[in-house]
């Protein structure tokens, strides 16, 4: 074998005339042993070059394998699928991917939670907002028709009120639905917010509370009867309407409790003592103010001196403080010399039932 030298040319190897024994190879040797190491070193690197090219045959002959493999395994799908359907056609398989979950929305509602639930009320009065929906000129602060009309500027700002309405806002109301706050008393409708307000007004399960002494229950009326003809049914005047019954109240007893036996209706008489004037008695009905009123008569008699008063029953959902005399609406006066004898009121009652209209006397 011959190996080419940069500086002697062609040099057998050992085995041929030339080789290690060669003078001169031997006195190059001597004098540039470091040249001899770069020679042996890259032999050393061109051995190992060529390794490395057979490994890079290797992987590819492997590759090249795993593809014909691959190949093999489609046309055995595609076979399959040919004997499955009945058609023999260029068909291409494909790796499913999976789609993602978008759920369209669309026209179904979607459910939004106010952390301020008071952002729909109107910041004046504090009650529901209604449409229309007002707002300053300047800052764009919302008011009710009726603060907006009634104030005329704006409490935050003083802009004035014009004619310019929030549309966003009314949209807001018109597409938002609420439930009724008296839900947790048994009412179940749902409404949008706009109608809340008008809703609540009327609504059949506004919370009444019990009359009787200590007893912190809250129910709609109906539930309250219930409650108070189960527990405190020595503490209220049986009655029924159409007849004629007394009821007996010292001076300076607030009120006493009625309650109709068929019906359980509750009513209140209520007594204010006006100091030097004498005292004041009306009749209230236990219910929702929104709710129609009964009549009644109410008489007192002593020493043969008799007064009497023919009204409408005042609604109201508890017993509860009514203000100076000057507030309430209709009540019989009873003058100071009544309870010269006694202190002690004997009153007559008949009333009639809701919405029922007496005969004219």
């Amino acid at each position: 074998m011959v190996r080419r030298s940069r500086l002697f040319g062609d040099i057998e190897d050992d085995e041929g005339v030339g080789g290690s024994s060669h003078p001169v190879l031997k006195r190059y040797r001597r004098d540039f042993p470091s040249m001899t190491s770069w020679e042996g070193q890259r032999e050393e690197s061109e051995h190992d070059r060529s390794e490395e090219e057979y490994q890079e045959d290797d992987d590819e002959l492997e590759y090249q394998e795993d593809e014909e493999e691959l190949e093999y395994q489609e046309d055995e799908e595609e076979q399959e699928f040919i004997a499955d359907n009945g058609y023999d056609e260029d068909v291409y398989i494909e790796d499913e991917e999976e789609e993602p979950n978008y759920e369209l929305i669309g026209d179904e509602p979607i459910n939004v939670t106010l952390n301020d639930p008071g952002v729909f009320d109107c910041p004046i009065c504090f009650e529901p907002l209604t449409i229309p929906v007002f707002q300053c000129e300047n800052n764009g602060h919302i008011a009710c028709y009726y603060c907006s009309s009634k104030i005329h500027k704006c409490p935050s700002c003083s802009s004035p009120f014009g004619s310019s309405r929030c549309r966003v806002i009314e949209k807001v109301l018109e597409s938002s639905t609420t439930s009724c706050r008296n839900s947790k008393y048994g009412c179940k409708q749902t409404m949008t917010y706009d109608k809340k307000r008008e809703h609540e007004k009327a609504c059949m399960h506004s919370p009444c509370s019990c009359p009787h002494s200590g007893c912190d229950f809250v129910a709609s009326y109906r539930n309250l009867y219930k409650h108070f003809d189960t527990n405190h049914v020595s503490s209220a005047t049986k009655f029924r309407y159409y007849r004629d019954f007394s009821i007996t109240m010292k001076k300076n007893e607030r009120f006493t409790v009625l309650q109709e036996r068929n019906e359980g209706t509750m009513f209140i008489v209520k007594n204010r003592v006006i100091e030097g004037v004498g005292n004041a008695v009306r009749l209230n009905c236990l219910q929702p103010s929104f709710m129609k009123e009964s009549y009644y008569k109410l008489g007192i008699k002593t020493n043969g001196n008799v007064l009497r008063l023919q009204s409408y029953t005042k609604s109201s959902p508890c017993q509860v403080y009514d203000g100076p005399p000057s507030s309430m609406a209709t009540f019989l006066l009873i003058p100071i010399d009544f309870f010269r004898s006694s202190d002690e009121l004997s009153i007559n009652l008949f009333i009639w039932p809701k919405g029922v209209k007496p005969p004219i006397e």
